[in-house]
């Protein structure tokens, strides 16, 4: 499993810092995992599948279903679904 930082999901995902954590607010790509003051991270393959919803031009609220499911099963080990 890879780990990205907020600089990896913008530079993959082509976002500004701005956009990324605006989807975040709206629920519509999951909050970073915090592993420290300093650190947070998303999994590869959770970027992936938010990815992949927008490119098959998911709707908001699947999207945020989606975003809900991602986070719920960080609950049973990071980054499974």
């Amino acid at each position: 499993m890879e780990f990205l930082r907020p600089r990896d999901v913008m530079a993959k995902m082509k976002l500004c810092r701005a956009s990324l954590y605006h989807l975040i607010r709206e629920g519509l790509f999951p909050r970073p995992v915090k592993l420290g003051d300093r650190v947070s991270v998303w999994a590869d393959d959770e970027v992936e599948k938010v990815m992949s919803a927008l490119y098959r031009k998911m709707n908001n609220e699947e999207l945020k279903e989606l975003v809900l499911g991602i986070e719920k099963s960080r609950r049973n080990g990071f980054g499974s679904n």
